[in-house]
């Protein structure tokens, strides 16, 4: 398992900010801050992007995924039809999900993607329609692999298609006024394998930091208006 460590001297500095502002416990924001990170952290997890964060939704990212994995599949596979002899002639036509599946595997790279150039190997239409709903099903699965540290944050609005699927992980989440704590793990399968994955995590730290400092503005432009108005 790939241990990543991001700087979070960003995000503590804002914290410490907002805990001096807010007049709150620090469990109280603790609790909070790590639940919003939580869908941060998700929020940027493939296939969502995480260069988008802010931009980007799981709404739009489910619909990237299943057209990513329709992509993928239908590099390695064709629609096969009567009368399409001549175009696949000397090859064996895939008749079964079972062979499908393992073709598939074969040819996906440490990534769990099928790259490379276009393989045309014919497969019976309905045979292949019903392998990419199937596979489409799973998209949310490498995001599911943060379903601990949802529940430990108890973190909000995070859609049933990656909350359904269980790909592992782990968390452990504390704070109080001597200690704070937030380890989480994605044991997701290619989750070691994914390019770029410390920057996405750094990105969904740092984002709530710029979210965190929204808040002491805020606080700060209430607390100058209530003095203003005392002077007048």
């Amino acid at each position: 398992m790939t241990k990543i460590t991001i700087d979070s001297k960003y995000f503590y500095d804002a914290l410490e900010a907002y805990a001096k502002d807010s007049k709150k416990s620090w469990e109280t924001i603790w609790g909070k801050q790590t639940q919003q990170l939580a869908k941060q952290i998700i929020a940027v997890t493939p296939p969502m992007m995480a260069n988008r964060l802010g931009k980007d939704s799981f709404k739009t990212g489910k619909i990237r995924g299943e057209r990513a994995t329709a992509t993928d599949i239908l590099r390695l596979f064709s629609p096969y039809k009567k009368g399409f002899t001549s175009r696949f002639e000397g090859k064996t036509v895939i008749r079964s999900a079972t062979d499908m599946e393992r073709i598939h595997n074969q040819n996906r790279n440490r990534r769990g993607r099928v790259t490379g150039k276009v393989r045309d190997i014919p497969a019976q239409v309905s045979i292949l329609n019903a392998y990419i709903k199937k596979k489409q099903k799973m998209v949310g699965y490498f995001a599911s692999g943060w379903n601990a540290l949802r529940t430990v944050t108890n973190a909000k609005g995070i859609p049933a298609w990656i909350t359904n699927k269980n790909a592992g992980g782990f968390a452990n989440v504390k704070g109080d006024d001597k200690t704070l704590k937030f380890l989480a793990g994605n044991t997701a399968r290619f989750a070691d394998n994914l390019k770029g994955i410390e920057r996405y995590m750094q990105i969904a730290a740092d984002q709530q930091a710029i979210n965190l400092w929204r808040q002491v503005k805020k606080y700060q432009e209430q607390l100058q208006a209530r003095m203003t108005s005392r002077t007048k």
